[in-house]
Formats: structure tokens, sequence, C-alpha cells
């Protein structure tokens, strides 16, 4: 049982904390990349690690993360035009670029250089696989870009889905890694149950964990990976690996016939996360495949009625 004290040390991520000095020493998801579609789109608010800022691209299509609130008055950055390779503030015209640099500054005397020295808080952010991921730590520790392999797969390969959970990141993640509770709580008591979702966990998947052979953990150089073996009958077994990489993405094996599932939990503040839900394949999706994952299906039990 963890106190109180290491409860706050793994859960709390804002700025100056540990976990947060961790979190920010890596890149994270900002928001998905939909969430501001093209050149000169509406900004998008961001709340990443008990920190408010705004999402926005430029004229040139290139992402950006900045502060929410202009250096000038304090101005609510959401509400600027976001025009010609830069975001001007609605309150008095200041224009910031991607790089947090102050591009115009109206009413200022012809040849001045004021704006050469005002900027506005701004994280590197790049797009790939669907999604704006962010760097908010010292710019002379700067790790390379992540490059998983789901980056490559095109949009009938990949489904990818944002939530609101109203609760820590540390809570969120722990299901990953607690392998006995997916064969109860994540299946049907129910051997004979129909849907074709639940065929490999059905009333089979209990008998499984019951016929369980042995867990396994290994560190890795990205984090930790857990090894399960489960019994499916004297001449049946069926491994499942799960990895969980650094700060608090998990893969956690299969979602499916040839389907692979990543989580990807993201702290908003000590109280909520986001969950990005990744499932993506080697083979284009069906319209099955993708109704099953959004309603149930493999990873679900079924729905209870009315609910």
């Amino acid at each position: 049982m963890l106190t109180r004290e290491e409860n706050d040390l793994l859960t709390q991520t804002g700025p100056g904390t540990p976990m947060g000095d961790l979190f920010r020493r890596h890149w994270i998801p900002a928001c998905l990349a939909e969430e501001i579609p093209g050149a000169d789109s509406t900004p998008a608010r961001v709340t990443l690690l008990s920190e408010n800022l705004i999402a926005f691209r430029d004229s040139d299509g290139n992402p950006g993360l900045i502060d929410a609130y202009c250096p000038h008055r304090g101005a609510p950055m959401f509400f600027g035009r976001n025009e010609e390779c830069g975001l001007r503030c609605v309150y008095h015209g200041w224009k910031f670029d991607v790089n947090g640099m102050c591009v115009d500054l109206p009413n200022s005397p012809e040849g001045e250089t004021y704006k050469d020295k005002v900027t506005i808080k701004a994280y590197p952010a790049f797009d790939a696989g669907g999604i704006i991921w962010a760097y908010l730590g010292p710019k002379d520790k700067l790790p390379p870009k992540p490059n998983f392999e789901w980056f490559d797969m095109g949009h009938d390969r990949r489904y990818l889905r944002k939530y609101l959970l109203r609760c820590n990141y540390f809570q969120a993640i722990e299901g990953d890694y607690d392998p006995s509770h997916g064969f109860f709580l994540h299946s049907t008591l129910d051997g004979n149950n129909s849907n074709p979702g639940n065929r490999l966990r059905g009333g089979n998947r209990l008998n499984s964990f019951l016929n369980r052979k042995h867990v396994q953990i290994e560190d890795t150089l990205y984090g930790q990976q857990h090894i399960a073996v489960a019994g499916f009958g004297e001449a049946s077994n069926v491994v499942t690996v799960s990895q969980f990489f650094m700060p608090s993405f998990t893969g956690s094996g299969i979602s499916g016939p040839g389907v692979y599932a990543s989580n990807l939990r993201i702290p908003i503040d000590d109280e909520s996360c986001y969950h990005y839900r990744l499932r993506w394949s080697y083979e284009p999706f069906t319209p099955q495949q993708v109704q099953e994952d959004k309603y149930g299906g493999y990873t679900y039990p079924d729905q209870i009625p009315g609910s």
C-alpha cells in the first residue's frame, strides 16, 4: 500500500514536481492532429501537465504550442487571429509565431526593434501518427523525436480515439499492468456467449486464468514488459506480452486478430488525464472491426442493455 507521500510523488505532474520533470523530458501527446486540422485553422485549448496552452497551425501547416495568455496584458490567445504565420492577440495585436517569437507589434515606431525582445512561452511540437507531439522540458535536453511503427500506418490501418478521464494518469495506466483483472472484468462468465467479439474472451478466457502457468516482468531500455502464459488445455497455451514505454504509454498485446493495441495516458492536471486509445494493423480495418472496437467486441464485454 502506498503512503500518501508516495502517491503524491507518483501522481503530481505540475511544474517543479519530480514526475512533472520526468514527463517534461519526453515527447508526449498534446492533442489530436484533427483538433487543429489545417493551416491558419482555429486554435485549440490544451491543458498539459497543469499548464494552460494553445495549439495552432501556422500558414505553412506547422504546429505550435504556446502559452494560453499574451505576455503583454494576459489576454487569452485562444481568441486571437491565426494569420500569416502567426497567432495575433485580439487585445493589442501582438503576433507570435510557432517558436514563440513576436513577429509583429503594431503601433510601434518605425525602426523600433522592441518586438525582437518580446517572446511568449512556446514548446517544440511536431505532427505524427495523428497526434501533435510536444516537448515541455529544457531545450538543451531535447531528446530525439519518437518514431513508433504506427506513425507510418495510413488512416485505414490506424484507429485513434481520445477520451477525457476524471482520474490521475497513474490510476488509468495501472490496469494495463494488472493481468488478473482482465480475465474477469473484460470477459463474460458465459462460455456459450455468441458474440463473435468474445470468442477468446468468453468462459474459456476465465478458465485460462485458472490454468495460468506464470507471469514474468522484465526491465527494458524503454520501460518494462510483462509476459503472461495462460493454459487452454494440455497442448495449447496463449502468451501475451504487454509493453510499458516511459513515461506513460502501454502496448497491451492484441485487440483482435492482427490488431495491435496501445494506450497513451497523458496528465491534464493532478486529477484528470487524456486517454489516447490506439489500434493499428498491417492490413486495412474492415467496417466491422471498427464497429466492434467502438462498441465492445474484442476489448470490452457486452454493454448492459439500456446503459
